[in-house]
């Protein structure tokens, strides 16, 4: 499974917006930037999963999850 870390998040966001699902490392990532994913991801209907989101509010997983309307999946 390949992650895409190194990647923009404008490159994410074409990713996504052309149906690409994707396993992203988010540790490093503003919640901002992963709710702009979330909402691409929830328009082509494709899946994202995002890891290392331990340290994340319960606030920032709230916005996140509500802007992929289940195309999000968390992981520690």
């Amino acid at each position: 499974m390949t992650s895409f870390a190194g990647r923009a998040t404008n490159d994410l966001v074409q990713i996504a917006s052309f149906g690409g699902g994707f396993t992203l490392d988010a540790a490093g990532r503003s919640t901002d930037d992963l709710v702009k994913i979330a909402s691409f991801a929830r328009d082509k209907g494709c899946r994202i999963i995002l890891r290392g989101m331990n340290g994340r509010s319960t606030n920032d997983l709230v916005k996140i999850a509500s802007s992929g309307n289940g195309c999000v999946h968390f992981e520690g």
